[in-house]
């Protein structure tokens, strides 16, 4: 604890710079400096999940992405652990609830956290000597950059390629339309600065990435003159500090570094800048914005109204820019990227449409600058402001887990800032920025001035237009062959044996993992084989029950509402995600979507719907099926919560020009993703041909979804009118199914929110039958789109989630990844990701991969992985990584807003505790022998089902694919 500590105070090299209370953290804030010029900062909070990330200003000059390679290179060996990759052999012997290094345009982050002391420890020494003593190994550079390989690695006759695990990541990300439209705005806004650079890589660039400019990149920037800690959580900071010093920092003198991303000096007149990206479409496939670098991020008042004016402008589907711009009809949905963000030096704003048409441009530019000098001539009412100014205080209390850790929320909510030179405690206590808001609004038209001096006065304006293009795929593969074939044309002999020796050298790479024992390790006693006791009261009213769940919620009210929709027929469960989507975002009771839009934004913190289907426990053929609301508000307005649920579910109001909105926005959304995701949506093809379950998930948030999008996107007003008497009658037919709700709140809350909700959601309940589900038809299929590389899947039937061999199969797809998968696929395919996984409720065991330049292969290393484990490859040590692995997987994160809803669902669902428990005593339980025995029984390749998301030319270039796909276009 720090409270004996004082300002001034020395120890172990650090000095105690300030101690300052951070309210709306409920903890205290310490900034230290090292004598070494590390600069840290430690918030003390009453939360176990230790946090640790170390940063470091990095600024590329070019688009080699030296900075995004050498964030893997010194994860992959250091002084202390000269091991093949210690990063990925500590995931399975570590119980982290996050791990992994990040790279921004101009930072690189080494962040972890976990709730374990020990583990907390041993992260930290693997990161700390990774950082500052990394190997950097040749070899290991041209495995993670860039190499020439021979199809045949020692085959110098076989076709030659380019290959490297970052060069191929980042050819995946080309045909990524959010991931290209975020270098534009870089290039437009920033054409001086680092952030035209593309900070991940240019694969056209990359391969002139040269080792020695990685060395002195690293020499350049990984000093802790250069480095920003940060730690969080109830541990003792003095002895975290202590082996910092011991560790690392202590070795080090102070250097006088002063790196900064420096000022784009300004525009004299707005520009318009414009590119291409990969569509296999270009009708309303491009991207079209206006954006404006505004003020400096560390002018925090300034930026803290932009943030309100974001807000204001675009924050919801009422909002006065974005209902212009999604009215206008220009285009599909916001573009990526809108709104403000103050992640860069020098903040932007940006507003536009995806979905949309290059020639719209004109029309799309001056729409929003006479949206904007209107609200400065007729002004912005009070009553918006408010509500922006409601949101962020919702959020500043709003304490979750959910999505990544808070204890890193926390950090990346000051941590670009603090690097640019601001008050980290400035950042993280605004309310006074707030409160001299408020002073200034009485005064004047605060905003309403924001808007004429940061965006219509501003000539730092740029017009962004990128444009859907249909033969950018085949331009790009083009000039990789080029670039390939200059070069073999000026190798000889000699050369291209040093080529083979070189690709054989990297292979071999992986069949010396190194001194595992000088990696730290944890064991099974370290795990914890027990589940949170989280106490609840159920009380029922006709068909609707209502579990109150006390938590300590910060003044915050949580409230699900659980339809059952296992008796719906198929065509409207085929509905349901479309229906998730317009049920919050059109109208309800007496409000029209623009009124419940803004009501919404006055008064809670968002209601959301989501679709659920998992299996039961005793039977993964048998399905449980969900739609559920889920809301959050402040206690004072908890009442208004209530209210609007209830009127989304008893009285919804859906138009059919809203309903046609919705309906492009989320086909935008779910074609976009593909590119991010495709080996999720591979997997979820290949194993639904295996489980009903899976199958329903499929049609309902696959890629078979897009033919439901695809038809109402062109539907008429006649179609889309039948469309909403669909949607009413799909309400009306779940609540015939009853309704369970789950509140979670302070205790003194609860009695007032269950004789409310009582009152307002009581509903009659029949017992109904479920229909029947069926899985898809067992087919091998490839679903072609415009990629560089491939998500390939492969998946097979397993067992319910009470069988005694569910705990060896997930212990066995555990083991797999980090054990085989990795070092085959990653590390010598040059994939950037493979995967195993087992689905414990739908009883599905796949494997996969992640931008994958191979295809036929990644399949034959699946079958030949399980064949090693047949052959006993595997030892006692990957049994206990595979306990620990799935321990840590069985023992997510949890926080007060989540904790009641999944103990409440998981026994309505039969899930309850005493089954988790027992789940858990029998991943403890299993043996080697456990691991081939499944192997033998489940996962043979003749019960396999097969599934690849690729590309037409990719998949025609194989020539021994180990099964024919049926070829569907995405």
């Amino acid at each position: 604890m720090i409270n004996s500590w004082q300002v001034g105070q020395t120890l172990h090299g650090y000095e105690v710079i300030r101690i300052a209370s951070v309210p709306d953290l409920h903890g205290t804030l310490i900034e230290l400096r090292h004598r070494s010029g590390a600069r840290h900062i430690h918030i003390e909070r009453d939360d176990p999940n230790l946090t640790f990330m170390v940063s470091f200003k990095t600024i590329p000059t070019d688009d080699t992405g030296v900075a995004h390679i050498l964030e893997h290179l010194v994860l992959g060996g250091s002084e202390k652990f000269p091991v093949k990759d210690p990063f990925f052999m500590m995931m399975p012997r570590s119980l982290n609830t996050f791990m992994n290094a990040l790279t921004g345009d101009d930072v690189t982050m080494y962040p972890f956290s976990t709730r374990n002391e020990k583990d907390f420890f041993n992260l930290m020494s693997i990161y700390l000597d990774a950082v500052f003593f990394p190997t950097l190994d040749e070899w290991k550079f041209k495995r993670e950059a860039h190499r020439f390989e021979f199809t045949d690695p020692s085959d110098p006759q076989s076709p030659l390629t380019v290959q490297g695990i970052v060069y191929n990541e980042m050819k995946g990300t080309r045909a990524d339309a959010n991931s290209s439209f975020n270098n534009l705005l870089g290039k437009a806004l920033y054409p001086d600065l680092t952030y035209a650079r593309d900070s991940g890589g240019d694969p056209a660039a990359i391969v002139n990435l040269t080792y020695e400019q990685l060395k002195d990149f690293h020499a350049r920037y990984y000093h802790p003159s250069n480095a920003y800690f940060f730690t969080y959580g109830n541990s003792d900071l003095g002895g975290i500090l202590q082996l910092i010093d011991a560790w690392a920092l202590g070795r080090f003198e102070a250097q006088p570094f002063n790196f900064e991303v420096g000022v784009q000096p300004q525009f004299e007149a707005p520009v318009t800048v414009r590119e291409t990206y990969p569509s296999s479409d270009t009708d309303h496939k491009s991207i079209v914005a206006l954006a404006w670098m505004t003020a400096p991020a560390t002018d925090l008042y300034t930026t803290l109204k932009l943030s309100v004016l974001s807000s204001v402008l675009l924050g919801n589907s009422a909002a006065p820019l974005q209902k212009a711009l999604i009215d206008s009809g220009l285009g599909q949905a916001l573009a990526p990227g809108s709104g403000f963000n103050n992640s860069f030096a020098q903040t932007r704003f940006v507003a536009g449409l995806r979905g949309t048409n290059p020639e719209d441009a004109p029309a799309i530019e001056a729409l929003i600058l006479e949206v904007l000098k209107g609200l400065v001539e007729q002004g912005i009412p009070d009553e918006l402001i408010d509500s922006a100014i409601h949101k962020i205080e919702l959020y500043r209390k709003h304490v979750s887990n959910s999505g990544y850790p808070y204890s890193l929320k926390v950090a990346f909510s000051f941590l670009s800032e603090w690097m640019y030179g601001a008050d980290p405690v400035e950042s993280l206590n605004f309310n006074h920025h707030l409160e001299q808001l408020e002073a200034e609004r009485k005064e004047g038209r605060v905003l309403e001035n924001l808007i004429r001096t940061e965006l219509l006065d501003n000539p730092h304006r740029a017009l962004v237009i990128l444009e859907a293009s249909t033969t950018r795929a085949q331009e790009e593969a083009e000039q990789e062959q080029k670039f390939i074939q200059e070069a073999q044309s000026k190798m000889n002999e000699h050369d291209q044996q040093k080529v083979v020796h070189d690709a054989l050298k990297v292979l071999s790479l992986q069949d010396d993992p190194g001194n595992l024992d000088a990696l730290p390790n944890l064991e099974i006693s370290d795990v914890n084989t027990t589940i949170p006791d989280v106490p609840y009261e159920t009380s029922a009213s006709e068909g609707t029950s209502v579990a109150l769940v006390p938590q300590p919620t910060n003044g915050l009210v949580y409230v699900e509402a659980l339809l059952y929709t296992h008796h719906l027929n198929d065509d409207q469960k085929d509905l349901l995600n479309l229906l998730s989507t317009a049920i919050t975002r059109s109208g309800a009771g007496e409000r029209d979507e623009v009124e419940l839009a803004r009501h919404l934004e006055a008064v809670t913190g968002g209601v959301s719907a989501t679709i659920s289907v998992h299996a039961k426990p005793e039977n993964s053929l048998v399905s449980s099926e969900t739609f559920t609301l889920s809301g959050k508000a402040l206690v004072r307005n908890q009442s208004a919560l209530l209210e609007v649920m209830r009127d989304m579910l008893f009285a919804p109001r859906f138009t059919p020009g809203r309903l046609r909105q919705l309906i492009k926005q989320q086909l935008v959304a779910l074609e976009s993703g593909i590119a991010r995701a495709g080996h999720s949506y591979a997997t979820r093809t290949a194993a639904s041909q295996l489980s009903p379950v899976v199958a329903l998930r499929e049609r309902q948030a696959g890629l078979t979804q897009l033919n439901v999008l695809r038809k109402y996107a062109s539907a008429s007003d006649q179609e889309l009118a039948d469309l909403l008497i669909e949607f009413q009658q799909i309400v009306n037919d779940a609540l015939r199914g009853g309704l369970w709700m789950c509140i979670t709140a302070e205790q003194e809350q609860l009695e007032a929110l269950k004789a409310e909700s009582l009152q307002l959601f009581s509903t009659p309940k029949e017992n109904l039958p479920q229909t029947p589900l069926q899985s898809a038809e067992l087919a091998p299929v490839a679903r072609l789109t415009e990629s560089l590389v491939s998500f390939n899947a492969m998946s097979f039937r397993g067992v319910p989630y009470t069988h005694p061999d569910a705990a060896p199969l997930f212990i066995l797809s555990q083991i797999l990844t980090d054990t085989f998968l990795i070092p085959e696929i990653r590390e010598k395919g040059g994939a950037y990701g493979a995967f195993s996984s087992y689905d414990t409720q739908a009883g599905v065991f796949s494997m996969s991969t992640y931008r994958d330049p191979q295809l036929s292969r990644s399949y034959r290393v699946f079958v030949e992985v399980l064949d090693r484990v047949r052959a006993g490859e595997l030892e006692p040590r990957h049994l206990k990584e595979g306990i620990l692995s799935a321990c840590s997987a069985l023992d997510p994160l949890t926080s007060p807003d989540t904790i009641g809803s999944n103990r409440v669902y998981g026994d309505l669902g039969g899930f309850t505790r005493e089954r988790q428990e027992a789940f858990r005593t029998q991943i403890l339980q299993t043996t080697l022998e456990d691991l081939k025995r499944v192997t033998d029984t489940y996962l043979k390749p003749e019960l396999a089902a097969y599934a690849t998301v690729t590309s037409s030319n990719i998949l025609h270039a194989q020539s021994d694919l180990p099964v024919a796909f049926k070829e569907l276009p995405i």
